[in-house]
């Protein structure tokens, strides 16, 4: 799991505390309740380079959904030099004959198909083996699905190698568990470890972030405050107290007090103010927002501009993240190796994009009052957004990351039209058990020019 909240001390294990959205500056307690007031902090000295990011070019692979065992079926298909494929109705016609020859060769090696017929499952395996084999049976080693059948293959001759759609119910297919072939693990990890070492990195620099804007909108509400206790009645005066008392107690934190947060660049939040009674002549919480604006505002132009775009770099990792997440759904799909192999070498550019020493690239920040959901603060109002010039690292992170995203998924062969069951497939010399007997899905199986899905 990559977990968008900093780690307050390393050591933390980044797949335990960084994978919602978006990294808030602090420790994950205090990200969580954000009670604590911030204390002044010295800026550290600028930046002379980029963050130590680890390679991301790892082995990955977009997980693709499996319903069998394709080394069982291979091991059965095996054993027997000749075999005579049957296959299901749907399957009738040369293409259909070409692919199963075609998968019998790739499983079987030497295996040779002497014969082709047409004839249902059923017929091949008796009507009750797809029910029975329903039941699953221990998985392999590496996690694809067996399935548990005591089934005798009908008929006389030799070695048969059976293949047809299943007639299995939906529901109860659909209620088993779902595995996969591929991880993005390797991604994942990477993506993690890099992350807390960069938060590592910026940590004194968040700090002294949160710490100006605290001393700032402490200042304001303190010129504020007073003014709008006199325009108001009890029950607003009541709920202005809060403000008197975090402003005179240096240890409590004030409502709505400005933040910097990472979560696709670098943005600066504040938590919506608590509902003001009615009973004033001025807007109060109109005038405590724009004490917020104007710390924020000022703060950007106090903090250093190196670390500010590292920061922006470091909260771009959730776009990353975010592609990769969406991508590494398991689905049912295919994929060229030429396309794999493409898609590692972009997540590979993304990392060295991560590791630029790039530290003074053109910039600014926006002021504007977009919501934003920040894991541990909620919904939050967006009081500034750094905008990397066009062009830099840091945009073209972002650009990369959506990039990966629409080509992974845009790859996907053997994705349209298939059944929502699967095919049935059964291994054995007539007269005697089978030797196999499970499900696959069809691109598991016969996709195009690929292989079957081995691994």
């Amino acid at each position: 799991m990559f977990v968008p909240i900093r780690p307050r001390a390393p050591g933390v294990a980044p797949l335990l505390c960084l994978a919602l959205t978006g990294l808030v500056h602090a420790g994950c307690g205090r990200g969580a309740t954000a009670t604590t007031a911030v204390t002044e902090t010295a800026g550290p000295r600028p930046p002379t380079g980029g963050f130590e990011f680890p390679s991301l070019a790892v082995e990955w692979t977009p997980p693709m959904l499996s319903a069998g065992d394709l080394e069982g079926l291979a091991a059965a298909i095996g054993r027997h030099a000749q075999v005579r494929l049957v296959l299901g109705p749907r399957l009738a016609g040369a293409a259909w004959e070409q692919r199963g020859a075609g998968m019998i060769r790739a499983l079987g090696a030497t295996s040779q198909v002497t014969e082709i017929g047409h004839e249902a499952m059923s017929a091949v395996a008796g009507p009750e083996a797809e029910l029975l084999a329903l039941r699953r049976d221990a998985a392999t080693a590496s996690g694809r699905p067996r399935y548990a059948a005591a089934v005798t293959v009908a008929g006389t001759g030799g070695p048969v190698v059976a293949l047809d759609d299943a007639a299995v119910d939906l529901r109860r297919w659909q209620a088993l568990a779902s595995s996969s072939v591929g991880s993005c693990e390797p991604a994942m990890r990477a993506l993690a470890d890099g992350q807390e070492a960069g938060l590592t990195e910026l940590a004194p620099f968040l700090d002294h972030a949160d710490s100006v804007m605290d001393r700032l909108y402490r200042a304001g509400l303190r010129g504020t405050v007073p003014g709008l206790i006199t325009a108001c009645g009890a029950g607003a005066q009541e709920y202005l107290q809060q403000f008197v008392g975090c402003v005179g107690d240096p240890k409590a934190t004030c409502p709505g007090t400005p933040r910097l947060v990472l979560v696709g660049g670098a943005r600066i939040v504040a938590t919506p103010l608590p509902a003001v009674p009615e009973g004033c002549a001025v807007d109060v919480a109109a005038r405590l927002r724009a004490q917020a604006d104007a710390a924020a505002e000022t703060a950007t132009i106090e903090l250093d501009r190196g670390w500010t775009v590292l920061a922006d770099r470091l909260g771009a990792l959730t776009e990353v993240h975010a592609a990769l997440e969406d991508v590494c759904v398991p689905r049912r799909r295919r994929f060229a190796d030429a396309d794999l192999a493409e898609a590692r070498a972009r997540l590979g550019r993304i990392g060295v994009a991560l590791a630029s020493e790039e530290v003074r690239a053109s910039g600014r920040w926006l002021f504007r009052g977009d919501s934003l959901a920040v894991p541990g603060l909620g919904v939050t109002r967006v009081l500034a957004s750094f905008e990397a010039g066009e062009g830099s690292v840091n945009a073209s992170i972002v650009a990369e990351a959506r990039a990966l995203r629409e080509f992974v998924l845009g790859r996907g062969l053997c994705k349209a039209g298939h059944s929502a069951t699967p095919m049935a497939a059964v291994v054995g010399v007539p007269g005697q058990a089978a030797e196999f007997f499970g499900y696959f899905y069809e691109e598991e199986l016969v996709c195009g020019e690929l292989p079957p899905l081995r691994g």
